[in-house]
């Protein structure tokens, strides 16, 4: 209910506020380089910030990987009581 209204509401938000510094960029870049130049330094940085994304989420899946090795060794070292 108002959980996922709030959600809803700060995802609106974040998106504009990204759909607002998107914009301001891209009018810096061509009243800075004129357009052909704005395209190039665009297309930079978003290769840019996708590259950082996957980075992120390569680590964050290596991080997942490594802790569920880690409790598997845990799991396998640990003592056991064997009654016999």
């Amino acid at each position: 209910g108002n959980r996922i209204a709030l959600l809803r509401g700060t995802v609106e938000y974040t998106t504009s506020l990204g759909d607002m510094r998107t914009g301001l960029a891209w009018r810096y870049l061509i009243y800075k380089y004129g357009h052909q130049q704005a395209v190039i330094r665009f297309s930079n940085l978003l290769r840019c910030l996708f590259t950082v994304t996957r980075a992120l989420s390569l680590a964050h899946e290596s991080r997942k990987f490594i802790e569920m090795v880690n409790s598997v060794i845990e799991q396998q070292t640990s003592p056991t009581l064997c009654l016999q």
